[in-house]
């Protein structure tokens, strides 16, 4: 009898520089039983010998199908932390554009700040309902879809690269084959 076993795909929902932010997200995820895996794609080696933590990469990786029922738990955790705002914080200097702008990249600007802007439109008479951020939300996955110009540049490096000497143009290649993008949709 031949059984296909399904191997769930992962995806990185979130990339953090450092370990302990990661570290609450699986704590969130474990709490709620949703499946992840964790990579650290930190360099074993930093040449600067300046131990900068900016090259250090953490991914919390989730399965496609769960970006949306995290996403709403992560806003839920934002929306609770409100009364925690002070006076002081950045996005209450932002002008109602700019607060849109934070809502229409999602994906930049993280749940909290995300959550955190709708909340100011409201208070200011502005709502948006859900049919408004689902579209906010399918604009920017367009956006995010479209392959940079960049490309072509590559492209044409990786020939010439190849045609003197091989191994840069290989890499390029091999970069561009094997290079993707998860949108915030998973």
């Amino acid at each position: 009898m031949n059984k296909h076993i399904m191997i769930p795909t992962y995806s990185t929902y979130e990339l953090f520089h450092d370990k302990e932010s990661a570290r609450e997200l699986i704590r969130i995820l474990k709490k709620h039983h949703i499946e992840y895996q964790f990579e650290d794609d930190s360099p074993s080696f930093d040449p600067t010998f300046a131990n900068n933590d900016f090259q250090r990469d953490f991914r919390v990786k989730i399965q496609p199908k769960d970006f949306q029922q995290v996403d709403e738990l992560m806003v839920r955790i934002a929306e609770s932390q409100f009364s925690q705002v002070t006076p002081d914080y950045f996005l209450f200097s932002f002008t109602n554009k700019e607060l849109l702008n934070v809502i229409a990249r999602r994906d930049e600007w993280g749940h909290f700040n995300w959550a955190f802007a709708q909340k100011l439109l409201r208070d200011q008479g502005i709502p948006l309902s859900r049919e408004e951020l689902n579209k906010l939300n399918q604009n920017r996955v367009e956006e995010l879809t479209k392959p940079k110009n960049e490309s072509g540049a590559w492209i044409l490096a990786g020939y010439i690269f190849a045609l003197f000497g091989g191994l840069i143009g290989l890499f390029i290649g091999w970069h561009l084959i094997t290079f993707k993008k998860t949108l915030p949709n998973g």
